[in-house]
């Protein structure tokens, strides 16, 4: 009897870890104040999943990126060919997410890159905040879900400084890039903090 319940104990430990086990994640993000960036959303399972969802909560002065045909966004290289994608804003103003193949053939892969949304910062205010992800559903193609965590957070940090895509050959030929104590750079030779056309420009590597 006590083998029959130390194995009902591992199995249901089993499981129980396996259902933890899955999760959708994402990047934090750097952006200034006017600019965009992206927030790449990864799928973590252990176990085939057809369809994931989740609300994203946004800080004030920070969007997703849309025009009139609708949100920026690039489909992740998990989801299958005939994959459905929605991004829609709800009423209460949130982007809500759904990934989906109407089929219901399965994700090509258990773990990967989702979704890539494209965020636009509106004057937001310089320091770091953070987004939520909540009303996570990941199921599998019998409709089952198969998370227990239904949140996740992530950390957007708004700053002047950006990365060393913002320094070009043009500004340095042109005498626009200088360093933090003022002196003209005519060549990047290490990382550090630069001044470009009067905007902080970081090189990280």
């Amino acid at each position: 009897m006590n083998k029959i319940k130390f194995m009902i104990a591992c199995i249901a430990t089993i499981l129980s870890g396996n259902a933890m086990a899955q999760t959708i994640t994402a990047t934090d993000v750097e952006i200034t104040p006017n600019g965009t960036a992206d927030l790449v959303v990864s799928l973590n399972s252990e176990t085939a999943a057809a369809l994931a969802e989740f609300t994203l909560v946004l800080p004030q002065g920070i969007t997703v990126k849309s025009d009139e045909e609708g949100y920026f966004f690039e489909k992740g290289a998990i989801a299958t060919r005939n994959g459905q994608v929605t991004v829609a804003k709800k009423a209460d103003g949130n982007i809500y997410v759904n990934l989906r193949d109407e089929s219901g053939s399965n994700f090509k892969a258990n773990t990967g890159t989702l979704i890539t949304l494209t965020l636009q910062a509106e004057n937001a205010v310089e320091g770091e905040t953070t987004a939520e992800l909540k009303d996570i559903i990941i199921a599998d193609a019998d409709a089952k879900q198969l998370n227990t965590e239904t949140s996740a957070t992530v950390k957007i940090t708004v700053s002047n400084t950006t990365g060393i895509n913002g320094i070009s050959a043009d500004d340095l030929k042109n005498g626009n890039v200088f360093d933090v104590k003022g002196q003209k750079v005519n060549t990047i030779q290490k990382k550090g903090l630069y001044i470009v056309n009067g905007k902080k420009k970081l090189l990280k590597n």
